[in-house]
Protein backbone atom coordinates (compact mmCIF):
# COMPACT_ATOMS: atom_id res chain seq x y z
CA UNK A 1 0.00 0.00 0.00
CA UNK A 2 1.33 3.11 -1.18
CA UNK A 3 0.10 6.63 0.76
CA UNK A 4 0.92 10.01 -1.20
CA UNK A 5 0.10 13.24 1.41
CA UNK A 6 0.46 17.12 -0.11
CA UNK A 7 -0.53 19.98 2.32
CA UNK A 8 -2.80 23.41 1.43
CA UNK A 9 -3.21 25.82 3.81
CA UNK A 10 -6.20 28.51 4.73
CA UNK A 11 -6.08 30.67 7.90
CA UNK A 12 -6.92 27.86 10.48
CA UNK A 13 -7.04 25.12 8.74
CA UNK A 14 -4.87 22.76 6.73
CA UNK A 15 -6.50 21.05 3.78
CA UNK A 16 -4.62 17.41 3.40
CA UNK A 17 -5.00 16.20 -0.06
CA UNK A 18 -4.15 12.15 0.20
CA UNK A 19 -4.08 9.01 -2.51
CA UNK A 20 -4.36 5.84 -1.34
CA UNK A 21 -3.24 2.74 -4.04
CA UNK A 22 -3.36 -0.90 -3.61
CA UNK A 23 -2.20 -3.40 -5.91
CA UNK A 24 -4.96 -6.23 -5.06
CA UNK A 25 -8.30 -4.19 -4.55
CA UNK A 26 -10.07 -1.06 -5.39
CA UNK A 27 -9.84 2.43 -3.83
CA UNK A 28 -12.95 3.43 -4.37
CA UNK A 29 -14.79 4.04 -1.01
CA UNK A 30 -12.40 3.55 1.55
CA UNK A 31 -13.40 5.51 5.09
CA UNK A 32 -10.69 7.94 6.47
CA UNK A 33 -11.33 8.67 10.30
CA UNK A 34 -9.61 11.78 12.23
CA UNK A 35 -9.08 9.71 15.45
CA UNK A 36 -8.59 13.33 16.78
CA UNK A 37 -12.33 15.23 15.72
CA UNK A 38 -14.07 12.37 14.70
CA UNK A 39 -14.78 13.00 11.06
CA UNK A 40 -14.77 11.38 8.61
CA UNK A 41 -14.82 10.96 4.27
CA UNK A 42 -14.23 8.60 1.49
CA UNK A 43 -11.90 7.92 -1.33
CA UNK A 44 -13.16 8.96 -4.95
CA UNK A 45 -12.59 6.25 -7.87
CA UNK A 46 -8.71 7.45 -8.18
CA UNK A 47 -8.25 6.71 -4.30
CA UNK A 48 -7.95 10.04 -3.69
CA UNK A 49 -9.32 12.09 -0.80
CA UNK A 50 -9.11 15.58 0.57
CA UNK A 51 -9.49 16.40 4.44
CA UNK A 52 -9.74 19.96 5.97
CA UNK A 53 -7.65 19.74 9.42
CA UNK A 54 -7.85 22.48 12.37
CA UNK A 55 -4.53 23.21 14.31
CA UNK A 56 -3.96 22.03 17.52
Amino acid sequence: MICQISFGQTLDEKLVKGKIRLDSVGVNGINILNLTNGKTTQTNNAGEGFYLFSEG
